[in-house]
C-alpha cells in the first residue's frame, strides 16, 4: 500500500512540487531522478521468462542469479524456497513483497541508493521454518551475506526520535514533543518511560494525527510521562533557570533533562519474520548475518520484525560476524563503508544488533525496543575502532535461562544491558538506554578474548579507552552503567577486574611511562536502580556528569587516582511522584574509595541526612582504608544546596574499622582545618569539639591534629597489608581511669577487608594496644601516618613478651621486616628510641624513648614524629598521599 511518504519522480533535474499528499504529511525536499530508472535501464526484469533458464521461478523455487547477470525485482516474488544471488539484484521502485525462505547474498541486493532512498514499501519476509538448515553456517529465515553486498536506502523519516516538549499525563492521546516532525498517519511510535523501571512501560502506539509538535495516538497513554527541563535553584530543584546560582567552575551542567523519548518506530523498507507458531512460540525470528572480510551491510531506513532466533548462536538481527579477525587470529582490515543508520528493530528474541570480531562498523541513529538479551552487543572483547552513536535503546529484558547464551545476561546481580561494551577502543556518543532490566551500559573489558577470538593476542583490559561522552541511562532496573565485571571464560561468568587505559595494550610497570588517564564525559544516569554509575579503574576523569534520582550511591566502584568534576549531582528532582523500589538504598551523591577519587567544582542538590544510615554527600562508610583520611583536601569548591555533607555511619561490622577522623579542610562539617570524629571520648576527650548537625549525627567536629595507626606486623609472621588478628586499644584519662576503647574482631570471619584494623590516636593521650586471642608476641611493627613534626606525639603501650628485652625504633623505610635494617645505624629516616626508667620518665620526655614494664607484658613508647621521609615521588605533589600522610614504622623487636 502506498504511504505518505511515497513521492512522485520526474525528468532529471526537474524539481518536483508538491502541493497536498495528505493533510497529515509534512513536505520534505526530494532528489529527483529520471522517471525511466524506476527499474534501472539495462537490468534483465525478474517478469521476463527470458530471464531465467528454467523460465521463471514459481512458489517453493530457490532461484540463483548468476555473477555475471544483474536482474531488476519488477514484481513480488513467489513464496520462494530461497534465493542466491551471485551477481546483483536491484528492486525497481515500487511496492514490492519478497517472500522466501533464505536470501543468500554473494554479489548484491540493492534497494534506493543515499541520494535517492527507496520510497515505496518495501517488506523481506524470511518464512525459512527448519533451525537445522545450515546455508554455509548462516541458518536459515534471514538475509545471509557471504562476501557479497546488502544495501538497502530507505526513507527513515528526518526525525528518528525526540523527547517530548511537555509532560503527558496518563490518559492523554496527544503528545506533545521538543520538535516539528515528520510522522504520518499510521506510523508506530514508542513513548520511554520517566519512571522507575517495573513502575511502567515503554509504551507503542499508532499514530492518527500530526500538527507540528502534536501528535494524535490511538490509545491513551497508559502511565503518566515527565516532559520538563529542570534547572539547579539556590534552594534546590525549579522550573526555571536561577542566574543567582554560579558553579565554581565551568562548564558545569545546571540542567536536568528527564524527559520521555518518543521514537517512530516504521520504516518503509522492513525485515521480518511471519507472526507465526515458530515465532510465538518458539521466537523464531528473522536475522540478517553479515560474514567474510569482503561482505558489506549498508542499512539505512530499514525495519526488522520479529527478529533474532531465541537461544541460538550467531542469530541476532543485525550481525557482523568476525570479518576483521582470522581463524589463526591474526589482524585483518577494518571494514570500510559497513553501517546500520536511522533504523529499527522492532521485538528481538536474541539482542538487537552484534559486532562480532569486526572493526570500524558504524551504528548510528537506530532503535532498539523490546529486545532480549544485551542490546548492542560486542561479543568477543576484541571490537575496535567502531562508532556507536545517536542510538535509542529501550525495553531490554533478561531472556529465560534455557535460553541465554552468557550466564551475565541472567544469572549475575546485573542482568541483561542495553549496551555490552567488551573492548574500550571505540566511540560510543549521544545514545540513549532506557527499561532495561540490568544495567543501562555495560562496560566489561576483561583480561583475554574470549569465544572464537580467544587466540587474539590483546589484553582488552589494557587498551587505551577510546571516546564515551554525551550518553543517557535512565529507568533501568540495575546501576544507569557498570564499568567492571568482566568475562572470565566463553559461558559469560564475570568477575571483577581493574581497567586501566594504556598506550600500549599491556600491563604497566614502574615509572608507568605507559599508563594515561582517560576520560568519560557528560553521561546523565538518572532514576537507575542500585546506583548512577559502578567503576573499577585507574586513572579516570569523569567531568560534566549528570546524575539524578538514582538509588543508593551515585558514584562508587573501585577506582583509583580518579576525579569527578563540573557534575551535577541530585538526590530527589521534582520527578518524584513514585517512590524509589528499594527504600533502604538511601542516596549518596559521592563513594570515593577511600578518597582515591578527587571531588571538585560539582554542584550537589536535595541530599539530606538520615542519622544512622549512609547519606548526605560523601559515603563515609567508604573511609576504611586508614584511621585517619586527609583525601578532602582534594575535595574543593563543592556547592551543596539542600544536602548534608554526609553522616558517619557505624561500621557494618565489628571485624573491620571504618576511619575514625576525617580531616575537613574545607570547613564542609565544621570549622575549616578540624576533623569529622565519632562522637565518642575514645576520639573527643581533652578536645574542642562542636557537634555535627543535624542532631543524632553521632559526629563531632574536633580540633585536630588525629594520628593514624594501623599495619600491625606480629612476630613477622604477617603482610603489613593483612592483618587479620583482633586488636582491642583502650584509652586512659592520665589518671588511672579509663576514657573509652576501640576494638576491631577477627578479620578471618569475613572475606573482605580483612586487614581494615586501626585507630585513631591524639596528641599526648595514652593508649594501651593489645592483640586478644594472639599469643603474646614478641615482636611487633605497625604504621603511624599524620605525625609530620616532632612535636607530635603521644604515649602507646604495646603488648610484648616481657620475658624478651625489647628493642624499639622508628623508620621510614618501607621494610620494617628486613632483621639487617634493624640493626642498620640511626640516621634521618631511621631513629633508635631510648629507653626510660619508667613509664612517667617516657610521658615527661620529649620522646623516641619506651620503658619495658617486664611485669605486665606491655612495652611503653613515647610515639614522635618527624622522620625525614625517605623516598616521595619526584612527581608528588601537597595532596598526593606520601605528601599528605608522611607515614613513618614503628617497631618494638
Amino acid at each position: 500500500m502506498d504511504r505518505c511518504r511515497d513521492r512522485p519522480h520526474v525528468a532529471a533535474l526537474a524539481m518536483v512540487v508538491l502541493t497536498m499528499l495528505a493533510s497529515s504529511c509534512m513536505i520534505r525536499p526530494i532528489v529527483p531522478h529520471p522517471a525511466d530508472q524506476v527499474c534501472p535501464a539495462g537490468a534483465a526484469r525478474w517478469s521476463d521468462p527470458g530471464t531465467w533458464p528454467g523460465g521463471l521461478p514459481a512458489a517453493g523455487d530457490s532461484p540463483v542469479i548468476a555473477g555475471d547477470r544483474t536482474v531488476a525485482l519488477d514484481v513480488d516474488t513467489p513464496p520462494l524456497g530461497g534465493l542466491t544471488i551471485e551477481g546483483t539484484l536491484v528492486v525497481c521502485r515500487r511496492d514490492t513483497q519478497v517472500t522466501a525462505d533464505w536470501i543468500m547474498v554473494h554479489g548484491a541486493l540493492q534497494a534506493g541508493t543515499p541520494e535517492v532512498p527507496f520510497t515505496h514499501d518495501l517488506t523481506f519476509t524470511l518464512t525459512g521454518d527448519d533451525p537445522t538448515v545450515t546455508n554455509m553456517g548462516m541458518g536459515t529465515r534471514g538475509i545471509l551475506v557471504m562476501g557479497g553486498q546488502l544495501r538497502l536506502f530507505g526513507d527513515a523519516p528526518d526525525v528518528e526520535w525526540t523527547r517530548v516538549g511537555a509532560d503527558v499525563a496518563a490518559g492523554a492521546t496527544n503528545v506533545v514533543l521538543d520538535q516539528p516532525v515528520d510522522w504520518e498517519v499510521g506510523d508506530q511510535i514508542a513513548v520511554t518511560i520517566t519512571d522507575w523501571y517495573g513502575t511502567a512501560d515503554t509504551e507503542v502506539r499508532t499514530v492518527t494525527s500530526v500538527s507540528g509538535s502534536t501528535v494524535g495516538v490511538d490509545q491513551p497513554i497508559t502511565a503518566a510521562r515527565w516532559g520538563r527541563l529542570q534547572h539547579v535553584t539556590s534552594t534546590g530543584m525549579g522550573l526555571a533557570p536561577d542566574p543567582t546560582v554560579v558553579p565554581t567552575a565551568s562548564p558545569t551542567p545546571l540542567v536536568l533533562d528527564e524527559r520521555a523519548e518518543v521514537a517512530n518506530l516504521t520504516r518503509n523498507i522492513v525485515i521480518e519474520a511471519p507472526d507465526d507458531d515458530l515465532w510465538q512460540d518458539e521466537g523464531f525470528g528473522v536475522h540478517v548475518m553479515a560474514m567474510n572480510a569482503t561482505a558489506q551491510l549498508q542499512i539505512d531506513g530499514v525495519e526488522v520484525r520479529r527478529g533474532g532466533q531465541r537461544g541460538l548462536l550467531g542469530r541476532y538481527p543485525f550481525h557482523w560476524h568476525r570479518m576483521s579477525y582470522g581463524a589463526d587470529g591474526s589482524t585483518l582490515a577494518d571494514i570500510t563503508d559497513n553501517w546500520i543508520r536511522s533504523s529499527v528493530v522492532h521485538e528481538s528474541a536474541n539482542r538487537c544488533i552484534t559486532i562480532h570480531a569486526t572493526n570500524g562498523a558504524v551504528v548510528e541513529d537506530d532503535v532498539c525496543l523490546d529486545i532480549v538479551g544485551h542490546g548492542v552487543f560486542l561479543e568477543d572483547a576484541v571490537e575496535r575502532r567502531n562508532t556507536i552513536t545517536g542510538n535509542l535503546i529501550a525495553r531490554v529484558r533478561n531472556p529465560a535461562p534455557a535460553d541465554a547464551l552468557k550466564v551475565h545476561e541472567i544469572t549475575f546481580d546485573q542482568g541483561s544491558s542495553g549496551m555490552w561494551l567488551s573492548n574500550p577502543d571505540n566511540t560510543v556518543l549521544d545514545n540513549v538506554v532506557s527499561d532495561a532490566q540490568g544495567p543501562g551500559y555495560w562496560l566489561a573489558f576483561p583480561r583475554q578474548p574470549v569465544g572464537l577470538s580467544a587466540n587474539v593476542p590483546m589484553h582488552p583490559d589494557r587498551i587505551r579507552f577510546g571516546r564515551f561522552e554525551g550518553n543517557t541511562a535512565h529507568s533501568n532496573g540495575k546501576h544507569g552503567m557498570m564499568l567492571d565485571f568482566a568475562e572470565t571464560d566463553d559461558a559469560g561468568n564475570v568477575f571483577p577486574n581493574q581497567y586501566y587505559s594504556t598506550s600500549d595494550g599491556q600491563d604497566p610497570s614502574w615509572p608507568n611511562d605507559t599508563l594515561e588517564r582517560f576520560s568519560i564525559t557528560r553521561f546523565t544516569t538518572w532514576k537507575n536502580q542500585f546506583g548512577g554509575f559502578w567503576n573499577r579503574v585507574t586513572w579516570p576523569d569523569y567531568t560534566e556528569f549528570v546524575s539524578a534520582d538514582n538509588e543508593d550511591r551515585y558514584f562508587a566502584g573501585a577506582g583509583a587516582d580518579g576525579s569527578i568534576r563540573r557534575s551535577l549531582v541530585v538526590g530527589t528532582s521534582l520527578n518524584s511522584a513514585t517512590p524509589r523500589p528499594h527504600p533502604t538504598l538511601v542516596p549518596t551523591a559521592f563513594a570515593s574509595y577511600h578518597s582515591s577519587f578527587d571531588m571538585r567544582d560539582n554542584v550537589v542538590v536535595g541530599f539530606p541526612s538520615y542519622p544512622g544510615v549512609r547519606s548526605g554527600t560523601f559515603a563515609t562508610d567508604d573511609y576504611y582504608i586508614r584511621a585517619v583520611d586527609k583525601g578532602h583536601i582534594r575535595n574543593p569548591g563543592n556547592l551543596l544546596i539542600g544536602s548534608d555533607p554526609g553522616t558517619r555511619v557505624p561500621r557494618p561490622s565489628p571485624n573491620y574499622a571504618l576511619a575514625g577522623a576525617l580531616w575537613d579542610p574545607h570547613g564542609t562539617w565544621g570549622p575549616d582545618g578540624r576533623y569529622v570524629v565519632y562522637d565518642q571520648p575514645f576520639l573527643t576527650h581533652g578536645a574542642t569539639c562542636d557537634p555535627v548537625l543535624p542532631a543524632g549525627s553521632a559526629a563531632a567536629s574536633c580540633e585536630g591534629p588525629y594520628y593514624g595507626v594501623d599495619s600491625f606486623v606480629l612476630d613477622q609472621g604477617n603482610e603489613r597489608y593483612d592483618a587479620r588478628f583482633p586488636i582491642d586499644v583502650t584509652r586512659d584519662d592520665g589518671a588511672g581511669g579509663t576514657v573509652g576503647q576501640w576494638t576491631v574482631g577477627d578479620g578471618n570471619l569475613i572475606s573482605a577487608f580483612q586487614n581494615m584494623r586501626h585507630f585513631a590516636a591524639r596528641p599526648g593521650a595514652r593508649y594501651l594496644l593489645d592483640f586478644p586471642g594472639s599469643a603474646v608476641p614478641s615482636d611487633v611493627g605497625l604504621t603511624v601516618e599524620n605525625a609530620p613534626s616532632l612535636t607530635d606525639s603521644f604515649v602507646l603501650g604495646i603488648r610484648f613478651d616481657g620475658s624478651e628485652p625489647a628493642n624499639v625504633y622508628a623508620s621510614t623505610v618501607y621494610n620494617y621486616f628486613d632483621p639487617g635494617h634493624a640493626a642498620s645505624a640511626p640516621s634521618a629516616v631511621k631513629h633508635d628510641y631510648v629507653p626510660a626508667a619508667s613509664l612517667a620518665a617516657v610521658i615527661a620526655s620529649p620522646g623516641e624513648t619506651y620503658w619495658q614494664d617486664v611485669a605486665n607484658d606491655v612495652v611503653w613508647v613515647k610515639v614522635r614524629g618527624g622522620l625525614t621521609q625517605a623516598w616521595i615521588p619526584p612527581d608528588a605533589g601537597p595532596y598526593d598521599d606520601e605528601t599528605l600522610y608522611q607515614a613513618f614504622n614503628l617497631r618494638v623487636w
